[in-house]
C-alpha cells in the first residue's frame, strides 16, 4: 500500500508486473440466409422484389461491414472475428459491389481469392463455435471473464413454437439438407456458459425481439430491429418522410445491390460517425451528434438511441439492458469510464476512460489483474484525498495522466484475483 503525502502526477504509461496482457474482444457474425427460398414462409422472407436467382444484396452487405468495422476499426484480430455466413461463400463480385469484397476493398491486406466468411450457417457450425469459444477446444479461444463477445444477425426470423416471447432465426443448411432453425433459447444456452464480462447482441432479423427474453442478462446490452414484427429494408425516406440516400446511390450498379437494413444503417452509421458510403451526416445532421455526452465514443446505447431516432421503417426497435451497462459500453472499448465515482466500483478487461473524473473521497476504484486501461482525449482521471485506487497484477495504463492527490492511497495488489 502506498499513500502519498503530497500531490503527486503521474504520466502514465504504466505496466504493473507485465508479462503479457490476454483480454481479447470475440465477435461472432451469424447471417443464416442467403437468397429468398420456397422453404422459408412469405412471412418470414425479407422482401419480395429482389431478382429471382440473386442473393439478397442486404445480407452480405451489412455482415460485410460489421466485419470491416470489427476488424479495422474497432480493434479486432480477423482471427477472433468468427463469420457464419449463408452457403459458406463471401458474395461473388457478379452478385455483389465492389465496396463489399474484401480483397478489392483492402487490397493491401487481402489478395484475390481471400474471404472473410468462415462457415457455412448450419446449426452445427453455430453449436462448434460458441461451444469451442465457451471452452477452448476444437482449436478455438477460450473466452474469459476478462474477455467480450459482440454477436451480430441478420437473415430471415419468425416463430412457430407455441412457448410465449420465441422465435428463432433460419439457417441455410447442410449441404444438400433443408433450411435449419436456431430458436432463441438454443442460441442463449449456447451464449449463457461463455463467462465474458460482458455481451453485447444486435440481431437485424423479423421477430428478434423475442430473443431477448432468453439472452438478457446484467452484463448483457441486446438490441434488436424490432419487437415482434417484420424486419424492413432500408427505405431511403427520414422519418419527417424526406428523400434521403441509405443505399449507396453513388456505385454506378442497379440499386437493387447497393441495399442495406434499416436498423443496421442507422446502428453501422452513427457507430462510424459516417455511412457505408463515407457521407459523415444524416440529414444534414452530423454522426458525431450521436455521442450524447460528448467522449468522442459511441457506446451501444448512443448508437441505439440515435437509431430510435432517425429509422422510419414501420418496426420498433427493442432495447434492454438490465445492468444499465450501455451507455458505458462499447464495440471498442467494452467499458467506458467517464463518470465520478461516488461509491466502490470495480472493473476488468479492456476499459477506456473517455473523460476526466475523479474517484471520490471515501470510495474505492479497483482494476482487476490483467485489465488493459486506455485513457483516451487527453482524460484525466484523479483519486482524491481519502480515495483508494487499487490496481491488480498485470495491469497496463496508457496515454494519459493519474493523479494521486495528498492523502489518497493507492494498492498494488498482486493477488486481486489471481488467474484460474
Amino acid at each position: 500500500m502506498f499513500k502519498f503525502k503530497a500531490i503527486m502526477i503521474l504520466l502514465m504509461v504504466l505496466c504493473i508486473n507485465h508479462f503479457g496482457i490476454s483480454q481479447e474482444k470475440y465477435a461472432v457474425l451469424i447471417t443464416g440466409e442467403k437468397a429468398s427460398s420456397s422453404s422459408i414462409p412469405m412471412s418470414s422472407q425479407w422482401g419480395t422484389s429482389q431478382t429471382a436467382g440473386l442473393p439478397l444484396p442486404e445480407f452480405w452487405n451489412d455482415t460485410y461491414l460489421m466485419w470491416e468495422m470489427l476488424v479495422y476499426e474497432m480493434g479486432y484480430a480477423d482471427e477472433n472475428v468468427f463469420v457464419i455466413f449463408a452457403d459458406g461463400e463471401d458474395a461473388h463480385i457478379n452478385d455483389i459491389l465492389p465496396r463489399y469484397i474484401a480483397s478489392i476493398r483492402h487490397s493491401t491486406e487481402y489478395n484475390p481469392g481471400d474471404y472473410i466468411t468462415d462457415y457455412r450457417a448450419t446449426r452445427n457450425n453455430v453449436q462448434n463455435v460458441f461451444n469451442g469459444l465457451a471452452n477452448g477446444t476444437s482449436g478455438f479461444p477460450e473466452i474469459t471473464e476478462d474477455d467480450f463477445l459482440f454477436v451480430y444477425t441478420f437473415g430471415h426470423g419468425m416463430t412457430d413454437d407455441p412457448t410465449p416471447n420465441t422465435s428463432h432465426m433460419w439457417l441455410y443448411g447442410e449441404v444438400g439438407g433443408p433450411q435449419e432453425k436456431l430458436y432463441s433459447y438454443e442460441l442463449a444456452a449456447l451464449t449463457d456458459p461463455i463467462p465474458a464480462n460482458r455481451k453485447v447482441f444486435w440481431m437485424q432479423q423479423c421477430l428478434a425481439g423475442n430473443f431477448s427474453y432468453d439472452l438478457e442478462a446484467i452484463n448483457t446490452v441486446f438490441n434488436s430491429a424490432t419487437h415482434h414484427e417484420t424486419g424492413s429494408p432500408a427505405d431511403n425516406e427520414t422519418i419527417g418522410g424526406q428523400s434521403v440516400d441509405e443505399w449507396d446511390y453513388y456505385q454506378t450498379v442497379p440499386n437493387d445491390f447497393a441495399k442495406h437494413g434499416e436498423f443496421n444503417f442507422h446502428m453501422y452509421s452513427s457507430t462510424m460517425g459516417e455511412s457505408p458510403t463515407g457521407i459523415n451526416n444524416y440529414d444534414g445532421d452530423l454522426y458525431i451528434n450521436a455521442d450524447l455526452n460528448n467522449d468522442n465514443v459511441i457506446s451501444v446505447y448512443e448508437a441505439s438511441y440515435w437509431h430510435g431516432i432517425k429509422e422510419s421503417a414501420p418496426e420498433t426497435q427493442k432495447f434492454v439492458d438490465l445492468g444499465g451497462i450501455g451507455i458505458y459500453t462499447s464495440l471498442k472499448y467494452p467499458t467506458l469510464l467517464w463518470k465520478n465515482a461516488y461509491s466502490n466500483e470495480t472493473y476488468r478487461g479492456i476499459i477506456g476512460i473517455s473523460k476526466s473524473f475523479s474517484v471520490e473521497p471515501g470510495v474505492e476504484l479497483t482494476f482487476f489483474n490483467k485489465s488493459k486501461i486506455e485513457v483516451l482525449n487527453g482524460a484525466e482521471l484523479t483519486v482524491k484525498k481519502g480515495a483508494t485506487l487499487t490496481i491488480g497484477n498485470n495491469v497496463d495504463i496508457t496515454n494519459g495522466k493519474i493523479i494521486i492527490e495528498d492523502g489518497a492511497t493507492v494498492n498494488i495488489d498482486t493477488d486481486l484475483y489471481l488467474d484460474k
